[in-house]
């Protein structure tokens, strides 16, 4: 087998680990969410929700509670 075709099935089954497990995912995400919502909130940008169906508005000044929840999700 090639050096490169090896390497290609390890990178696969740590990929196929990763997703088999989620978890470290979850947490990327939730550290990538919770970075977005930082950056904008300092940028004085709002952010889109979804709230029952329909996407909602929140305006930077009403972010200053999330970005307290946002720090307890990244630890």
């Amino acid at each position: 087998m090639a050096k490169n075709s090896r390497r290609l099935t390890e990178h696969s089954k740590d990929i196929a680990k990763l997703l088999a497990d989620g978890r470290q995912i979850d947490r990327a995400m939730k550290r990538a969410a919770a970075d977005a919502v930082k950056r904008h909130f300092r940028a004085g940008n709002p952010i889109a929700v979804d709230r029952g169906g329909k996407v909602v508005w929140i305006q930077p000044k009403n972010l200053a509670g999330s970005t307290r929840r946002v720090r307890r999700v990244e630890r």
